[in-house]
């Protein structure tokens, strides 16, 4: 199929990039750092976890489905937050506000009214 590179003698396979499984048979979902997760020791965590540990892999198509629970989070590995949504189906960026990325928000701290690095 193309998506197998090699195969040892004890049968591990070698898969082409993009593929995994026993016989290369399945896509690889992105991945990136896991919202919740078990620490991987003193002050760590995983870095590359399928879906970010808050969508389900789609092996078929390589794609990650965000948990739709809140509809908190988005992106290709469910990596990203996203805007809160209110039970009329407005986000907050639609009339009412804007919705700003943690990034964004710490360029805005202040202390005593003064910015703050």
């Amino acid at each position: 199929s193309g998506k197998m590179e090699s195969c040892s003698s004890d049968f591990i396979c070698n898969c082409t990039q993009g593929y995994t499984g026993p016989a290369c048979e399945y896509m690889e979902c992105p991945k990136g750092k896991a919202w919740f997760d078990e620490a991987t020791g003193l002050g760590g965590h995983r870095n590359g976890s399928v879906c970010s540990n808050r969508g389900i892999c789609s092996r078929s198509g390589g794609t990650c489905s965000c948990d739709s629970t809140y509809s908190v989070f988005e992106g290709a590995a469910c990596h990203k937050m996203a805007c809160a949504i209110d039970e009329d189906g407005m986000a907050c960026g639609d009339t009412r506000g804007t919705c700003l990325t943690m990034k964004k928000l710490a360029k805005r701290t202040q202390v005593n009214g003064q910015a703050h690095p």
